[in-house]
């Protein structure tokens, strides 16, 4: 495969012009399949300027204005960037590398063959170091990438191949997990599945170095078929520990996975079900539903959180004994995202509400490095005849309580754009601001109409130690930086407030936690037992968040 070309543009802010004509080929291009399936998505035809087009159709609610006032802006748009060439390409997952690039899960077809999964290996620049196709002569589609402890990289999919990258096939579609060095060799691929189809939900790293997988597991045809979670262990090796459904005799759709400190795994979704792994009484159609089990897969607690329908739609990465995600609830004439979070028995600790208008879905939920929350999503805009006239790209900012700090739109016109910027996924960069990784949809019917998109939100871009809390006046360093062991966090002047302290991993995992008390003018951190690499640093004073990216030789 030709090396992708790349095309970056710096802008102030994102504006977009184009034809009169525009459209979604597929749902797979907007939302994800497993949101899909539960908010009941159905395509609508509507002849626009004589020219048809079609466009995704949501049951979530009626108009309502997000409710208070927004803790912040949002943050500008820096540049764009598209990666393709002659194929599609589309971009549906996007995390931090350990040497402070990107690494990104894509697929790449042509009009007349089936879909191969593309890896992208971007540098702290956004350009590509190297990519890597794989999969066989039927189609794969990519989910999701994570890095490993190793450095290397472990890929989620779904398979229909039984030849080249794809050793075997249990049936239809498969789960294919498969695990890159860091120069995204593959050193081994394994296929999940029954003789079912599977659609591939989610992957971690456990504390052996094993992996769990999670995805859907459709028992019959598409449309009258029920569906079950479906989780398996895998060793550091690859080899399948153990391979168990999770659900009752309805539709249960998994959608989130979180790998506890102790180990034990939340397996998180939507139920149909009021049988079998379910409790035997719920309230509503259909429910968010939580299964944590062991590492033998056997079931600890099921639980539903029902009284309004309700399903969840993603999981953040885990603090200590504090779990979260994101669900939309409620009747579909006045329905809500609801940000959650529980302990490690189910229990809720905290929640929010939030309101957007109709026809906005959020997909992808990170955990950020202030322990708030980025939600990626799809929204279409319509006129008061319900029309069509702008969708694209949704983001959200929650702070660490739940609350709503701020939203940005990257939304096409319909009447003048030519393409449709489908942002699938959110990483935050060291310098403060986010990437959103996803794909760029030209409405022409030519080859290459489809490519990879980039887009930088904020940041300040600046070296490593140097404070990144603007309007704020105070100097705070840290120093020396790269060193091999000890660090110094210095204030120009004493803190006023105690000041909170914690270091995040190139992962998200917090890996130092302290609290300063008022009047602290200095601490230093010893990170000799910590392995060498990219760290973020947050202080934490009251309203006032600094970040630093810390570089450990």
């Amino acid at each position: 495969m030709a090396f992708l070309a790349e095309q970056v543009q710096f802008i102030a802010n994102l504006h977009f012009h184009g034809q009169n004509r525009f459209t979604v080929p597929n749902i797979r291009n907007s939302v994800s399949l497993q949101t899909a399936f539960f908010i009941g998505l159905h395509q609508k035809t509507i002849d626009m300027k004589s020219s048809l087009f079609s466009f995704v159709s949501l049951f979530l609610g009626v108009c309502f204005p997000v409710g208070g006032m927004l803790a912040q802006s949002a943050p500008d748009t820096v540049w764009q960037k598209k990666i393709g060439g002659a194929d599609y390409e589309m971009a549906y997952c996007i995390r931090n590398a350990g040497d402070g690039g990107y690494i990104i899960a894509a697929v790449s077809s042509t009009p007349d063959e089936d879909d191969n999964i593309l890896v992208l290996k971007l540098n702290a620049q956004a350009a590509v170091e190297w990519q890597r196709l794989m999969g066989g002569s039927d189609a794969e589609e990519a989910r999701t990438i994570e890095q490993t402890k190793d450095g290397g990289y472990i890929l989620l999919g779904t398979s229909l191949s039984e030849d080249g990258d794809v050793t075997v096939n249990n049936g239809r579609r498969d789960v294919w997990v498969v695990k890159l060095n860091a120069n995204g060799a593959i050193e081994w691929q394994r296929s999940i599945g029954s003789n079912a189809d599977e659609e591939a939900v989610a992957i971690a790293q456990a504390p052996d170095n094993g992996f769990v997988v999670l995805g859907t597991a459709l028992n019959g045809d598409e449309f009258s078929g029920d569906r079950n979670y479906i989780a398996a262990k895998l060793t550091a090796q690859g080899v399948v520990s153990w391979q168990k459904e999770f659900g009752g005799s309805g539709n249960d759709v998994a959608h989130g996975l979180i790998v506890t400190e102790d180990n034990e795994y939340i397996l998180a979704g939507t139920s149909y079900s009021e049988d079998g792994d379910l409790p035997t009484t719920i309230v509503g159609d259909y429910v968010c539903w939580l299964v944590k089990v062991n590492t033998s897969g056997s079931i600890l607690w099921s639980k539903c959180y029902d009284g309004e329908n309700g399903g969840i739609i993603s999981a953040a990465k885990p603090q200590p004994n504090r779990y979260s995600f994101l669900a939309i609830k409620g009747p579909s004439s006045n329905s809500y995202h609801w940000l959650f979070t529980i302990d490690k028995q189910g229990v809720v600790l905290s929640d929010t509400k939030h309101y957007f208008p109709r026809y906005h879905i959020g997909e992808e939920l990170i955990r950020t490095a202030d322990n708030g929350y980025i939600m990626t999503g799809f929204a279409v805009e319509t006129d008061t005849a319900g029309d069509p006239t702008a969708l694209g790209t949704w983001l959200v900012r929650f702070a660490a309580d739940g609350s709503l700090v701020w939203q940005k739109k990257l939304l096409n016109d319909t009447a003048s754009d030519s393409a449709t910027y489908v942002g699938k996924s959110t990483v935050e960069t060291t310098d403060g601001g986010f990437l959103v990784a996803g794909h760029l949809t030209y409405f022409e019917d030519t080859v290459g109409n489809v490519d990879v998109w980039l887009v930088k939100l904020g940041g300040t871009n600046l070296p490593a130690g140097v404070d990144e809390a603007a309007g704020v006046n105070e100097t705070v360093m840290l120093y020396p930086n790269p060193a091999t062991t000890t660090f110094t966090l210095e204030w120009q002047h004493a803190t006023t407030h105690p000041a909170c302290i914690r270091l995040y991993d190139i992962l998200g995992k917090i890996v130092f936690s302290e609290l300063l008390p008022q009047g602290t003018d200095h601490a230093t951190l010893n990170l000799t037992p910590l392995p060498s690499g990219i760290y973020t640093l947050t202080s934490t004073e009251r309203e006032v968040i600094r970040r630093f990216r810390l570089v450990k030789d």
